[in-house]
């Protein structure tokens, strides 16, 4: 955002600015983007002169990253979600930060397997292989099926407030 809006950012990789002013990078830039440049960048930034570069940079150096908390039952539905993002907001919002950047919604989405999937076999005692589905009753039940789980990303300070209020 900072360099869509003409702002200097210092110790930029060339690469990350590529991908924030055109969406691409050429591969060569891609593969000088490692470990030491990023860390360098992040130590650079935690000086800077934009106050959420300086926290996020801050936070990522010293470890102090943002935390999750798992959503289920009621609050896995559609609508139990959005009504633990409004919470999760509220409260950043009531801890001084912005809750746009500071708390979002993750919705992980895994099929273990499915009727085409030929690459997973359960080798039996007597050496032949089955396909899960012809092993197990529960694992036949999971053939084919969708597991999600959902859940809240947000700064660590406002989780135990948030945790608090998602349990009352």
């Amino acid at each position: 955002q900072l360099l869509q809006d003409g702002s200097r950012v210092p110790a930029l990789p060339r690469a990350v600015e590529e991908l924030a002013l055109k969406g691409d990078t050429s591969l060569g830039e891609h593969l000088k983007l490692d470990d030491s440049r990023l860390w360098t960048a992040i130590s650079e930034w935690q000086s800077s002169g934009d106050p959420l570069l300086k926290d996020l940079a801050t936070r990522l150096h010293t470890r102090r990253l943002f935390k999750t908390i798992d959503l289920w039952g009621e609050h896995a539905t559609p609508s139990g979600r959005e009504k633990a993002l409004v919470l999760a907001k509220d409260a950043a919002e009531r801890a001084g930060l912005n809750p746009e950047i500071y708390v979002g919604l993750d919705s992980a989405q895994l099929t273990p397997f499915d009727a085409d999937d030929t690459s997973l076999s359960v080798v039996l005692p007597d050496g032949s292989t089955q396909p899960p589905r012809n092993v197990s009753f529960l694992l036949s039940r999971l053939e084919g099926q969708t597991l999600e789980q959902a859940r809240i990303i947000l700064a660590p300070e406002i989780r135990a407030e948030v945790r608090e209020a998602l349990h009352s």
